[in-house]
């Protein structure tokens, strides 16, 4: 993350754990009560597809949906999405949901609802989107799983990078290409999930270099 930004990722970071401490909650409770309530009101996160083998396992995308660069074309995040991040969520036996943002307070607690409850989120990096970041910073507070990826070449992010692993997706996003990133994020993913508790998480660290 570029120099310049460091600072409002940490002030956003902090502000999401004095969301998570206001609304009285300890690190793997949940603390979205009112949210569910909402959730169940008609906004539901969207089904991107199921694993046979998954059972209740569920892996929620966090990712742009729009794009800023002038680098992408459009639709390229629902490429993405489509042709990598699901199918191998699927592979590694989570059943993958999504939710796009309609701007309205309702799918907002669906989004934070989904953040808090999923099993594993999966965190897409790519161009450094602030809604992205920020859903991040939740789970993070949450204390919960999260496995990280990007497109090749964007640039790292402060600390992330020191501290938790990254997968490196090609953003030719070819037949050719996919045919190796899918399995190899399938195998990202799968390990992410198996090593949640051996690992430690962004907030135990932190919490471990408390002064």
């Amino acid at each position: 993350m570029a120099e310049q930004f460091q600072d409002q990722f940490y002030e956003l970071y902090q502000a999401n754990l004095a969301y998570v401490r206001s609304q009285g909650a300890n690190p793997g409770q949940s603390s979205v009560e009112p949210v569910l309530g909402a959730a169940a009101a008609g906004a539901t996160s969207i089904i991107l597809g199921e694993s046979r083998n998954a059972g209740s396992l569920v892996a929620f995308v966090a990712m742009p949906f729009s794009e800023r660069s002038k680098d992408r074309a459009p639709g390229y995040f629902d490429e993405v999405l489509k042709h990598l991040i699901t199918p191998a969520a699927v592979k590694a036996n989570f059943n993958a949901r999504t939710a796009k943002k309609a701007g309205t307070e309702v799918i907002q607690s669906t989004i934070v609802n989904d953040l808090d409850v999923a099993d594993l989120v999966i965190v897409d990096l790519t161009e450094h989107n602030p809604n992205v970041l920020f859903e991040l910073g939740m789970r993070i507070a949450f204390n919960k799983p999260v496995c990280l990826i990007r497109a090749k070449g964007t640039a790292p992010i402060f600390d992330i990078d020191h501290m938790l692993r990254v997968f490196d997706y090609n953003p030719c996003l070819w037949p050719t290409t996919l045919a190796v990133d899918v399995p190899a994020l399938t195998e990202f993913i799968a390990e992410t999930w198996k090593n949640k508790e051996s690992e430690r998480s962004y907030l135990s660290i932190l919490r471990e270099n408390r002064t």
